[in-house]
């Protein structure tokens, strides 16, 4: 009975009450996906999918979204602490045995605003794909913007701007984000 707990059955739930809504952008790994309360879901535009593996943990207050034909892969045992934002618009991969901490922002694009008569609302977006190694963790209130590489046995600081390219095996803080010292 340890392992039977009501929560379990709600997760559940939620997710065939996703992969109902969603049908085939939804790809299961395994049945180990949790989603906390408050946690929305959105994947809009052709082509747009989400990838779960086995053992995927999502708290309460978060926001997943793959849209414009954004593709978001995640490996195994991923969990992503509360108040998250990850949008999706190109490609996010996240590798195995990764944890992140709350109020965590992952973005594979930004907004176009060369034309200054045109509103930044109406400008198109410029997306480039993010991929995060495996056996990473990524502390509180860290910002991850378009086309960075997270090496794998890395720690990223509460606080961070990631905005270039982490090597493995490091330690990364400050803003801008800079390498604090070599993992062995």
């Amino acid at each position: 009975m340890k392992y039977f707990r009501p929560k379990y059955i709600l997760f559940i739930f939620r997710l065939l009450l996703l992969k109902f809504r969603y049908g085939n952008k939804i790809f299961l790994n395994s049945a180990k996906v949790g989603f906390e309360e408050n946690t929305q879901v959105i994947i809009s535009g052709l082509n747009s999918s989400i990838t779960f593996g086995d053992i995927n943990y999502f708290y309460r207050l978060g926001n997943l979204e793959a849209r414009d034909g954004g593709k978001i892969t995640f490996g195994d045992h991923v969990s992503i602490n509360k108040g998250f934002s990850i949008v999706c618009r190109s490609q996010i991969s996240f590798g195995n045995n990764i944890m992140i901490g709350p109020n965590v922002m992952i973005y594979d694009h930004n907004h176009k605003f060369e034309i200054c008569s045109l509103p930044f609302r109406l400008q198109e977006f410029v997306a480039k794909p993010i991929y995060i190694g495996s056996n990473v963790w990524i502390g509180a209130d860290v910002f991850i913007g378009s086309g960075v590489s997270i090496g794998s046995n890395s720690v990223i600081a509460a606080g961070t701007v990631i905005t270039k390219d982490v090597p493995v095996n490091s330690l990364i803080g400050g803003q801008p984000s800079r390498v604090l010292r070599q993992l062995l």
